[in-house]
């Protein structure tokens, strides 16, 4: 798992193909994952290796936090 904070739209693309590049190695050593970025809040990111998502493709999504 690894966390990206980014300032601006210009950090957080760079960080985040950085991050990309680190776990599509260690994706395709065992073949069985793709990678999940999750969208935590402005300018903060998730990524992961998941079994939700074939190996060889990136899926993003947003995290829903409902607050009460």
């Amino acid at each position: 798992m690894i966390h990206v904070r980014a300032k601006n739209f210009r950090d957080a693309q760079e960080r985040l193909d950085a991050a990309e590049g680190q776990l599509r190695q260690q994706a395709m050593r065992s073949r069985a994952h793709g990678i999940l970025v999750t969208k935590i809040g402005a300018g903060h990111y998730v990524l992961t290796l998941s079994e939700r998502v074939p190996y060889g493709y990136t899926h993003e999504e947003s995290a829903n936090f409902h607050r009460q």
